[in-house]
């Protein structure tokens, strides 16, 4: 029987054929990894040294451990660091580089998606407890503005509905950069309250 400690005392034992099946299979793994460059993207497969699961996940390499031994790398997945065995990490080829990437940025649109609709059900919930329909205002609404394009006039600046069109647009009676009375789209103010809760 022969005995192999590795740097991280890992031990093996076995035939000496076994031992040199064991070391080759270590070698080719160092040679692969030698190739890798800081920046190089991976493909893991299995868990990380602390046992989070990353098997199939694309990560940034960003070189060997530094508190552990050298057979570990530290990979960079989604933007949280992980210290992943070398034999458990490969190059990733361009292909699947753009479709982490393109997987990545579906599901980032998405949760930008879900975050918008709970924002405007927030505030559509606003008006139908009032009993209006979404972004439905009224003369006499207090209303601040949250988009001021055109107008010349700060974001957050607060005025009164003198008057809403057809289109939904609100008019309000604030002078705008040219001296005539700032109007809005619907979506470019937010109520502050309703002309039915005025205390005025």
């Amino acid at each position: 029987m022969a005995k192999l400690t590795l740097a991280d005392g890992t031990i093996f034992e076995g035939t000496t054929e076994e031992i040199f099946a064991i070391t080759e299979r270590f070698s080719g793994v160092k040679a692969e990894a030698e190739a890798l460059k800081v920046g190089d993207y991976v493909i893991i497969s299995g868990r990380s040294k602390f046992d989070v699961d990353l098997d199939g996940k694309l990560g940034e390499y960003e070189g060997d451990s530094v508190t552990y031994s050298k057979s570990y790398a530290r990979v960079d997945v989604s933007g949280r660091g992980f210290v992943v065995k070398y034999e458990n990490i490969r190059k990733a080829t361009d292909e699947e580089v753009a479709k982490a990437k393109a997987d990545i940025a579906e599901y980032e649109q998405a949760k930008a998606d879900h975050e918008a609709k709970l924002v405007r059900e927030k505030a559509e919930a606003v008006f139908t407890q009032a009993g209006r329909k979404p972004n439905e205002y009224r003369k006499g609404d207090i209303v601040r503005a949250i988009n001021t394009i055109a107008t010349g006039l700060e974001v957050g600046h607060v005025a009164a509905v003198t008057n809403v069109d057809s289109d939904g647009d609100v008019y309000t009676d604030v002078d705008n950069k040219c001296g005539g009375k700032a109007f809005y789209s619907s979506n470019r103010v937010e109520p502050v309250t309703f002309v039915e809760n005025r205390l005025n």
